[in-house]
């Protein structure tokens, strides 16, 4: 009897490690069936896991879940048992892009008003393995964010305010006629983490320190039709798309039992270099101007960042506060892509300087919340307040996913005994942002090419006549299911 009952037991742990690696196989596969569909979900996701989603997105004294090594990995120490999490979340954009140009010439006046409504999955997993009493590994592999936009029929002026067929040298009947054309613009950005860690626990105090692989991607195109939109114009616009970029990074955590009912945390992550270089071409269904191609240079910098946080409680509560900074103003205030030949068209003339001055700020956010478990069921809440990255210095639609502040934060987790099933909910309320008369954006849709002095006082620079604004709202669902082991 004592052996069937071994055995029954050495096969429900093979099953468990089994049904794990299923789970982990299914979830990878998802991923990579996604990464070139990843939108305007926020540089940084709101959060990680539904445990932590539901509170504040950050939780940085609480612990238990292997997705605690993408804030404090000196949480790992928490579990005392092995556990695999897998899990995800949908996010629900709402995205609307508004302009408008006003001319004397009324051929040359337009309005844009573009809504954009699209769902995602962002996969996340990780696990928590207590090498002894004291000492713990963790790994978690997880979307951090992403950023991006597909805006189509975009009305547009000529970039010389002339007609179709003088710009581009082409001979199309009636449209080729009009001053007016269409842009269409598509950007994805996103980053995935592998981060491996461990924690050991002192007593009251617990350290952690973890490795990150970061991975990026980047992809660009912008390209001009006729004003119906059936007619990409050759040699106009640009593809940019780079190389698989890699980097390394690092996360420290401490976590500190300050007395039976109450925890303080902090973290550090370091800034990371991800080098997007890659390749940029002029010549969209011009076969004839291959030449009008380049290599790029680029790098994009992950911030370093401060975390603190505080967890207290007593008998069936939790509540927790939770601070972060983010040091994007040092990181992030332009975004320059250096050609190796001066290919860019600009109003004063050819560059090899692709530069957007998005003029990033730091960032600065507080959360709190509470977790009341009676039982088996947990009842989370939460909500979090975010600084903006961008002004209006710094506004266009392909930032959108930046525009986030006030987020509501709730869910609930069922501890089945073997594994836990976690539920999320995020409120990302509705922003607005109107770029300001210097923006790059409305700089770039505002001049014309110049050719005297005259021009630049006369009709080149029409600034006041273009307005832009971009509104960003997010309602994201999360789940995860902990096996226990």
């Amino acid at each position: 009897m004592r052996f069937l009952n071994f055995q029954n037991i050495t096969v429900l742990r093979r099953s468990r490690y089994s049904l794990a690696a299923f789970f982990l196989f299914i979830n990878f596969c998802v991923f990579l069936m996604n990464t070139g569909n990843l939108f305007a979900v926020g540089l940084y996701s709101s959060s990680f896991n539904a445990p932590s989603g539901s509170i504040d997105g950050m939780t940085l004294a609480l612990g238990g879940y292997p997705l605690d090594i993408a804030m404090n990995p000196a949480n790992l120490t928490v579990s005392e048992t092995k556990k695999f999490e897998v899990g995800g979340s949908v996010p629900y954009m709402h995205i609307r892009y508004q302009d408008a140009y006003n001319d004397p010439d009324p051929a040359l006046a337009y309005t844009n008003n573009i809504n954009i409504k699209q769902a995602v999955f962002l996969p996340h997993m990780g696990l928590i393995v207590p090498l002894t009493k004291k000492l713990s590994y963790g790994a978690a592999l997880y979307t951090l964010g992403g950023a991006g936009i597909e805006l189509n029929g975009i009305k547009r002026n000529t970039p010389t305010g002339t007609t179709l067929n003088n710009w581009a040298g082409t001979s199309l009947p009636i449209t080729g006629d009009m001053k007016q054309i269409t842009e269409n613009i598509t950007t994805r950005f996103f980053i995935l983490k592998l981060t491996n860690g461990l924690a050991y626990n002192f007593g009251r105090l617990s350290v952690g320190a973890g490795l990150e692989i970061n991975y990026a991607e980047h992809y660009t195109l912008y390209e001009y039709r006729d004003i119906t939109g059936s007619f990409r114009i050759p040699g106009k616009g640009f593809e940019y798309k780079s190389d698989r970029a890699f980097s390394p990074g690092g996360i420290f955590g401490l976590t500190f039992r300050a007395s039976e009912h109450v925890k303080i945390a902090y973290s550090y992550q370091t800034i990371s270099h991800l080098p997007l270089n890659g390749r940029t071409r002029f010549d969209l269904d011009r076969p004839d101007q291959f030449y009008r191609q380049s290599n790029v240079s680029y790098i994009f910098k992950l911030p370093e960042r401060h975390n603190i946080g505080m967890a207290i409680t007593r008998n069936s509560w939790t509540w927790v506060l939770d601070a972060s900074y983010l040091k994007f103003a040092s990181t992030n205030s332009s975004i320059n892509q250096i050609l190796e030949y001066p290919l860019l068209d600009t109003p004063i003339g050819p560059t090899n300087q692709m530069i957007s001055h998005v003029n990033a700020k730091d960032v600065y956010m507080v959360g709190g919340g509470a977790q009341y478990k009676p039982a088996k069921i947990a009842y989370r809440g939460g909500y979090s307040y975010s600084s903006l990255m961008l002004g209006e210095d710094g506004s266009a639609p392909m930032f959108a996913g930046t525009l986030h502040q006030h987020i509501v934060f709730m869910g609930s987790g069922v501890d089945m005994g073997d594994y836990e099933l976690n539920f999320g909910y995020n409120h990302l309320f509705g922003k607005t942002l109107k770029g300001n008369d210097m923006s790059d954006w409305d700089l770039s849709h505002a001049m014309y090419p110049i050719q005297s002095p005259a021009d630049v006082i006369l009709k080149n620079i029409r600034m006041p006549f273009f307005t832009h604004s971009t509104y960003f709202s997010v309602d994201a669902f999360l789940f995860g299911v902990t096996l226990k082991y």
